[in-house]
């Protein structure tokens, strides 16, 4: 059980979704979402480096803030 009371939790996982693009592939698709309002971006990602992952968090926050 959860129980949040401030906002500024925001949560993110990855997946892979084949076993063509997945782990070993070239595909990841990130998930990112503010717990309080439950704002959710989804990412298709064309591999999974740090600096691809980063730019979709930048959308990401890029798109919250507004």
């Amino acid at each position: 059980r959860v129980s949040i009371s401030k906002q500024g939790i925001i949560m993110a996982d990855t997946f892979f979704p084949s076993n063509l693009n997945g782990w070993r592939g070239k595909r990841v698709v990130l998930v990112m979402m503010d717990y309080w309002s439950k704002y959710i971006g989804v990412y298709c990602c064309r591999d999974k480096s740090k600096e691809t992952i980063k730019k979709a968090a930048e959308v990401f926050f890029k798109d919250f803030k507004l």
